[in-house]
């Protein structure tokens, strides 16, 4: 094995894999044995994999599955795991610095929220990192992969792919809101010739999948990273302060936020009274969204957000505090997305329900999401800018690692 799949490879052996068997809890539910158990298995997985502390940027991925019921929220959780993971907490031992040294060095966190629906979970946490580098670099192979770019030690099995692009094509959605908007029109007619519980199963099916299409739509494909990231590969280094490239990509980054529904909230607070500011901007700005987009409401399929964050020039806010503190809670209290199937099916009486529930949990949360600060450019503003995104709940694996991988792995 030589060329490109070889340095791909290595670069897969230098991810950490962590699996810790206990209860997701908050910081005052969780156990003293609970939170020494965690750091001390953190701290011999790196011993046995022989690997320190990361020291520079990574991406980090943690999974939360949960059995009790009323489970913590997924914001909750995440605050907890990461201060677990680096703060030194000499009420329960020596350690600090585990796996990173501090949190600002995450420049992607994914969190994924597993409820017991099913009652077949283990209760466990699981995490998954790489340095930052290592994903550019995978991001520009696999854009490579996808057009074939390569000399002939590596060249690539480029028919594999055609059946996976069409996979990541979002289908038109027009015929859903057709469907739907007869429906409506002809509501009477329909309600008297086949009654009233028929039209609002009709209703509820066309709904759900309009909300499906929007929500897949709004997704980052392989294209939309490279537009994001492509001053990061390695073989643009020598162009980051030739402003033709800066503007370039610039512009393309900004092709990204067209083709998607982003909504845009400005720069980061950074003086006094900025917090309440951006708190009331993303108040109005979700309930503008609700009373414009009846159609979507209420949510009858789980949510995940995208954050896309530039970081001001100086005192950055970490990726966590910011979906914590400024966009999470107000989504989940606004928007109010249904944790779980199961959850939407109950709230329809016209359904047969033959469901066992398998653990208590709040009606609404968020499923996933993905936190992504960006790199900065000379002509990024001052301040920063902060935009998010609504996803598909149900695509909780579909993130930005995943779509990588997957294209990846087809190749290798």
């Amino acid at each position: 094995m030589n060329g490109q799949k070889s340095l791909q490879r290595r670069r897969l052996l230098k991810e950490i894999y962590f699996i810790i068997k206990q209860e997701p809890k908050t910081k005052k539910s969780l156990k003293y044995e609970d939170k020494q158990n965690f750091r001390k298995a953190i701290k011999e997985r790196l011993k046995e994999s022989k690997r320190r502390a990361y020291r520079g940027d990574l991406i980090l991925e943690i999974d939360y599955y949960t059995t009790k019921g009323n489970p913590p929220p997924l914001q909750t959780l995440t605050k907890n795991y990461l201060d677990l993971l680096h703060k030194p907490m000499p009420e329960i031992d020596d350690l600090e610095g585990i796996l990173f040294k501090d949190d600002s060095q995450i420049k992607i966190l994914i969190a994924n929220y597993h409820l017991n629906e099913h009652g077949d979970n283990e209760a466990q946490i699981r995490i998954k990192t790489s340095t930052l580098k290592s994903f550019y670099e995978d991001i520009s192979l696999a854009y490579r992969i996808i057009r074939n770019d390569f000399i002939d030690k590596d060249y690539s099995n480029n028919y594999k792919f055609v059946e996976y692009l069409k996979d990541e094509g979002v289908d038109d959605n027009a015929k859903a809101y057709s469907d739907y908007n007869n429906l409506l029109k002809n509501q009477l007619e329909i309600k008297n010739t086949f009654g009233e519980e028929y039209f609002l199963t009709r209703e509820l099916l066309y709904k759900k999948e309009i909300q499906e299409h929007y929500l897949s739509f709004n997704r980052m494909n392989i294209y939309d990273l490279v537009h994001l990231f492509q001053s990061e590969f390695s073989g643009n280094r020598e162009c980051k302060n030739d402003m033709f490239y800066v503007e370039l990509w610039k512009s393309t980054k900004n092709y990204v936020f067209l083709a998607s529904d982003f909504f845009d909230l400005g720069k980061q607070p950074s003086e006094d009274g900025d917090s309440k500011i951006l708190k009331a901007q993303v108040r109005i700005k979700l309930n503008e969204f609700k009373k414009e987009n009846s159609v979507l409401f209420p949510f009858l399929v789980p949510l995940s957000i995208m954050v896309l964050f530039v970081p001001p020039k100086k005192n950055i806010i970490d990726l966590d505090n910011l979906a914590r503190n400024y966009i999470v809670p107000f989504i989940i209290e606004i928007l109010r997305p249904p944790s779980s199937h199961v959850k939407t099916v109950n709230n329809f009486s016209f359904f047969e329900q033959n469901l066992e529930i398998h653990q208590k949990f709040n009606a609404n949360s968020l499923t996933n999401y993905q936190l992504i600060q960006l790199p900065r450019q000379d002509n990024s503003p001052e301040n920063g800018e902060i935009k998010f995104v609504l996803t598909n709940g149900n695509s909780r694996y579909k993130n930005v690692r995943k779509t990588v991988n997957d294209i990846i792995r087809k190749w290798v």
